[in-house]
Order: C-alpha cells, then structure tokens, then sequence
C-alpha cells in the first residue's frame, strides 16, 4: 500500500503533495510510508502518521500489518510541522467493530509516561508516540482481529490524519 495524501488549500499544493507522496517524503523522513494519511494545508499545520512496532527513534518503516501473537505493542507515531509546542493532539482508535476503543490528547510537550511521549526531532518536527499494547491485553485475550483504524487531530485545528491497520 502506498502513500495517500490529501490535501486543502490551492492547486499549487496540491501539486505539491503528490510530488511528496511520490518520492515518499515527509515530516520525520518515514521509511516506506506504508497506510499514511494525511492533511496538508499550506504555510498550516501538517501531519504524517505511521505505525510501527518498533521504536521509532529517528526514521523508521511504517507498516499496516500487524500479527497478534507476535506484536507486543503498535506504535501510532505523529510527525507534526508547523504547530506551536504548547498545543497538543486528540488521538482516536477504533476496534473492528467501529466502537471507540481508546481517545486522549497528547500534549507536544511534557508528554512522557508508558503509553505515551513527544518529542522534537534534529528538523523542529514535532513527534508524538502512542503505544497500543497488545500482549496481554483483552485486545490479545478476546483476539480483537480485523482492520483497526487510528486518527490523530491538532486541538483546536482541523489538521488530521488517519491511518488503519490489520491485526491478525
């Protein structure tokens, strides 16, 4: 699956866009961008989402594909552009069933604790991790499997992304 970008604002940024999505390019540098959604608005805010199951200290490969007896945790990893650091992210995740599973806000800073942190990388790309564990949990214990689908929202702003994910 390859990068899908949307954007709002003018011709020229969209144009823009898929020139970036093209070349795979992107806030945070993602390795394959594998299931990335995304807004852009010009001279705005802008974000980048991925998963991983790994560490996503610096670049990493984004995935949408997940099996449950081997994952321990998904990663949702947010690279922000252009927001101030005192704001902060609604994060959404949705079981297969559609029902809420789990919703917080994130703030761009101060932001550490198990399940969450941000951070700014060496380009002032401001990122945030959730962490979704997944073993142990009734996620593992009920074999929550199917598509899961995550969003990510600027507070007070209508820059968002979205991606979805298969837990098998």
């Amino acid at each position: 699956m390859g990068n899908a970008r949307t954007t709002t604002g003018t011709l020229a940024g969209l144009l823009g866009a898929i020139a970036l999505s093209a070349c795979g390019a992107g806030p945070g540098a993602l390795g394959s961008g594998a299931g990335i959604q995304s807004t852009h608005q010009e001279a705005g805010p802008s974000v980048v989402v991925g998963l991983t199951s790994d560490d996503p200290a610096g670049a990493y490969t984004s995935t949408t594909s997940f099996e449950i007896a081997n994952t321990l945790e998904v990663r949702v990893v947010a690279d922000w552009s252009g927001v101030a650091a005192d704001g902060s992210e609604r994060l959404q995740l949705r079981a297969p069933d559609g029902n809420v599973y789990y919703a917080t806000s994130i703030p761009f800073t101060g932001a550490t604790g198990s399940d969450r942190s941000a951070s700014v990388l060496d380009d002032g790309t401001l990122r945030t991790v959730y962490v979704l564990q997944v073993a142990g949990t009734p996620i593992e214990q009920y074999a929550m499997t199917g598509t899961w689908s995550v969003s990510v929202a600027l507070d007070g702003a209508d820059t968002s992304a979205s991606v979805s994910f298969q837990l098998w």
